[in-house]
């Protein structure tokens, strides 16, 4: 179910809020260039939930774009580029979208978020500048975004408006969902707690949403990263940029 939602998004033409959110991650990469140094080990540019690499109407994934803008800002520098996709078409259609680029490094992998982190993580030097950006956000766990961060600089996307619907809604009760996203929180409140608060908050409201990024916001800081929360589309969703402290 995941990886067919994952290729209707694709197909479709980019949307605003799409092209809103990867401003977002131009601006953290281009940070992350700026403030982190050359070393003996080549940095990591690692892109968790890489996707097709394109879009229906032909504009480009993030994959593409930190490529590009890499090779725009920084042509001299040494960096590593990892793009895990656990779709197969998808995964597929990513390897035809990136060809065959001479001088850089790229790691193409067909595996799921949490393994291509966990191998990444194992490497004991080099920074890593990480974009995850889930289609769903069952399996994931607070402790490998906490361990992304703190190897340099984490960008994570999240629906807020998909995950404040399934707050409100039976599908986000029961002991198996309270676990499941409890793993992903991090802490800072449970998800038992954080349905209390969205369900208290008047109909529709922003700051339910944005409620859910503050979870992880201070769950984030409470174990040394410093952050910042931007939201995209009105609330719609939000846009989390982790560095280490």
């Amino acid at each position: 179910m995941i990886g067919t939602w994952g290729q209707a998004f694709f197909a479709r033409a980019k949307s605003p809020s799409t092209a809103e959110k990867h401003a977002v991650l131009g601006a953290a990469f281009a940070a992350f260039l700026d403030e982190t140094p050359d070393a003996a080990t080549p940095h990591t540019i690692f892109d968790g939930f890489a996707g097709a690499g394109v879009f229906g109407d032909g504009t480009l994934g993030s994959p593409l774009l930190l490529l590009n803008w890499a090779r725009e800002r920084a042509p001299a520098r040494s960096l590593r580029f990892v793009f895990s996709e656990a779709d197969a078409k998808n995964h597929a259609q990513l390897g035809a979208a990136l060809g065959e680029r001479g001088g850089v490094s790229i790691h193409l992998r067909h595996t799921t978020f949490e393994l291509a982190a966990a191998s990444l993580l194992a490497e004991p030097e080099g920074a890593l500048f990480s974009f995850v950006d889930p289609y769903a956000y069952e399996g994931m766990r607070f402790a490998t975004l906490a361990a992304l961060a703190a190897r340099g600089t984490l960008v994570l996307h999240l629906a807020s408006k998909a995950l404040y619907t399934k707050l409100i809604s039976s599908n986000g009760a029961g002991l198996r969902q309270e676990r499941r996203m409890d793993a992903l929180l991090g802490g800072a409140a449970t998800w038992a707690e954080l349905g209390e608060v969205v369900r208290r908050a008047p109909g529709d409201a922003p700051g339910a949403k944005a409620a859910i990024a503050d979870v992880l916001r201070r769950s984030l800081e409470a174990v040394g990263s410093e952050c910042e929360v931007q939201a995209v589309r009105g609330g719609e969703s939000h846009v989390l940029v982790a560095r280490r402290g």
